[in-house]
């Protein structure tokens, strides 16, 4: 079989899988090929093609100090002051609607959308309201159960008393199911979509506002799944990702429910954590176009799931979970933010910050993950090796080829007949629950390909003669790499009985 789909690999974090497999259409006879490319266009403005294969290591941003950081409100006249919760001062009142904070680095600003909770100045504003953000000329927060709307054009005027003697008059509304009354659980995410639209969730509901909310309608999506933080959800600009109870969803602000992603492609991932428990984080990067999810654990001995999802191109097949794994449990982001370069020709990227306070980007030119020894592992597969469903296969031969090789490149293949097997026993994600199947047999192969001289590299032939109807290629190395191609060829053997 032949891969119908080139864009397979991604170079920018840890453990990266392909699930599931590449789309693919039978040669005939008794032997199968399947070519895997990862020759991808580059982002819009980058004068370089970028291969798949090593990791970018990760580059500190230097001291940003978020202490008497600048809040902006885009469009206003200036900024206002405010002392971060975090320092030994009290937080100043905000005074107009805090949106943005902006943070000083070193040859770079850093722009955090904000969650809250904060404190907004005015009659009858919430004392400490989540999520912020201005909607169709309202100042809009979560306060409690409730959704918050200033009146029109005075965001100083919070008043419920007024509701109603005006269609600009500040109001409120309960995104709850009917019946809740006291046991309506807190908002917990806030997402202005255009003017018309606007999302709002609890960690179990969410409910879409269409029209000003004085007149509008609140109509429930579901009452199963929401967002389980401020901080849990970003935007592509076409679509709104989020987590939720179910794992990671992506949704279409009025053009239907939300879609469960990793339902159909990792069940387990993502799936049941405690927003009390976890750091939750979601950015778009519009450089790599593709979503940052982690999901940090408040536990700092603990390790953290995270990915970065390629939302592909249009069709029925699912985007592609790329997962992460971070060399140091420090890195490990609990905050998001988009870094804006001094330097014109770089684009803006996704800033991540770790546990231990620092601000760190993925650099494709670093060679260490921050003075951590750089961990370049990628996972491809599950790939049916047999042509038809229900066979089993054998894994005949393995060729290579690198575009540049900084040192030897481990290559485990594994074959099982049960895909589910494979995955549970390759490592990625921090070790995922065993799926139903996991007791297959898997059966590996392990090849060291030398780094023999610089620049493009072709290594010989390799016979792995393994049996199973799926298979894995794991590929690591501790020096930068990438891979150009690869091409298995196996035999089916006929039916089996699972």
């Amino acid at each position: 079989m032949r891969t119908a789909h080139k864009d397979i690999l991604w170079p920018d974090a840890g453990w990266r899988t392909v699930h599931p497999a590449p789309r693919a259409e039978s040669l005939g006879g008794h032997y199968a090929a399947c070519d895997l490319a990862n020759v991808r266009p580059a982002p819009p403005g980058a004068g370089f093609r970028r291969l798949g294969g090593s990791r970018a290591g990760l580059v500190p941003l230097g001291a940003a100090a978020e202490i008497d950081a600048t809040w902006e409100w885009p469009g206003s006249s200036g900024a206002i002051e405010w002392t971060h919760p975090d320092s030994s001062a009290p937080p100043d009142v905000i005074q107009i609607p805090a949106a943005v904070r902006i943070i000083a680095a070193p040859h770079a600003t850093l722009r955090v959308h904000e969650r809250g909770p904060v404190a907004i100045a005015g009659d009858g504003a919430p004392s400490s309201a989540v999520c912020p953000c201005l909607w169709r000329g309202r100042h809009v927060a979560g306060d409690g159960a409730m959704v918050r709307f200033s009146a029109i054009g005075d965001f100083s005027d919070w008043s419920l008393l007024r509701c109603g003697q005006s269609p600009a008059a500040p109001c409120a509304l309960v995104p709850a199911p009917a019946g809740r009354g006291a046991d309506a659980a807190p908002v917990t995410a806030i997402v202005p979509w255009g003017d018309a639209l606007l999302l709002a969730a609890t960690a179990d509901t969410l409910s879409l506002l269409t029209g000003d909310p004085a007149s509008g309608s609140l109509a429930l999506l579901s009452d199963r799944i929401g967002i389980l933080s401020p901080s849990a959800w970003c935007s592509d600009g076409s679509a709104v990702w989020f987590l939720s109870r179910e794992g990671l969803c992506r949704i279409v602000p009025g053009a239907g429910p939300p879609v469960q992603i990793t339902a159909s492609v990792l069940p387990d991932l993502w799936r049941g954590l405690d927003p009390a428990a976890w750091h939750f984080s979601l950015a778009w990067s519009a450089w790599e176009r593709g979503v940052y999810v982690s999901a940090t654990p408040r536990d700092a001995t603990k390790r953290g799931v995270h990915a970065f999802i390629d939302p592909g191109g249009s069709g029925d097949s699912p985007p592609t979970v790329w997962p992460d794994e971070y060399a140091s449990l420090q890195h490990e982001p609990v905050e998001m933010a988009t870094a804006i370069f001094d330097t014109p020709t770089r684009h803006p990227r996704v800033a991540l910050k770790g546990r231990d306070g620092a601000w760190r980007v993925h650099d494709a030119a670093a060679s260490a993950d921050d003075g951590a020894t750089l961990a370049s592992r990628i996972l491809l597969g599950p790939i049916r090796a047999a042509g038809n469903a229900g066979e089993s296969a054998f894994a005949a031969e393995l060729e290579t080829s690198f575009a540049s090789q900084g040192s030897a490149v481990s290559l485990c293949i594994s074959a099982s007949d049960a895909p589910e097997a494979l995955l549970s026993s390759s490592g990625g994600f921090g070790g995922l629950p065993p799926g139903r199947l996991a007791a297959s047999p898997v059966r590996s192969s392990t090849f060291t390909l030398p780094a023999t001289s610089s620049g493009p590299i072709r290594h010989p032939v390799l016979r792995p003669r393994l049996r199973g109807a799926w298979c894995t290629l794991r590929l690591s190395a501790t020096a930068p790499w990438s891979l150009d191609t690869l091409r298995l060829t196996s035999r089916s053997t006929g039916r089996f009985r699972p």
